[in-house]
Formats: C-alpha cells, sequence, structure tokens
C-alpha cells in the first residue's frame, strides 16, 4: 500500500506521484495552494508571461483532476505563509466531482 503526504510546496510533488503511480491508497496535503503567483500575492504585470507559466507547474490544481484515490486535505485559517483565499479554493476544486 503507497501513499503520498505533501506539506505546503511538497504538496505538487505529492499530487503528481499520486498522479502518476497506480494503486496509491490515499494522499494527505496539508496547506495545499492554487499556485505559487498567487501565495507570492504576484500579480501578472510584475512578472513576464514565460515566468507566469513556468510557475504555473507548480499548481497541484495542474495535477489533482488526475489523482484518484481518496484525498485528505489538512489547512488553517491562521496560516502566515498560505493565504487562506488560496487554501479554500483548493478545497473547492479538490472536492467537486
Amino acid at each position: 500500500i503507497l501513499s503520498r503526504y505533501g506539506k505546503s510546496l511538497g504538496c505538487v510533488a505529492a499530487c503528481y506521484l499520486a498522479s502518476i503511480i497506480p494503486n496509491i491508497s490515499g494522499i494527505i496535503l496539508e496547506c495545499a495552494f492554487v499556485s505559487v503567483t498567487d501565495i507570492l500575492g504576484w500579480t501578472s504585470p510584475f512578472i513576464s508571461k514565460s515566468m507566469k507559466l513556468e510557475m504555473d507547474r507548480l499548481s497541484c490544481v495542474k495535477y489533482l483532476s488526475k489523482v484518484m484515490c481518496p484525498k485528505c486535505l489538512i489547512y488553517g485559517s491562521h496560516d502566515q505563509f498560505c493565504p487562506v483565499h488560496s487554501q479554500e479554493v483548493f478545497l473547492n476544486i479538490a472536492f467537486k466531482e
């Protein structure tokens, strides 16, 4: 039985691995986020298009639709690094079925 765990940026790696490895029993994501640009608070006018595309690769959402195993998402309302809004949007995407 394989499972994956990721915290913050590690959630991207956990989602990626869960999306390509068959027979994953479950995935636990702590402080998952929509995108790196969302966490950094950057908006499109301040970064180049190519940099934004590279940063958008670091997104759990990109791989989440391919994750078929049970998901456990943990987040906090007083997280000092990852905005609550980003975590709530991620929760809505993760459990949209």
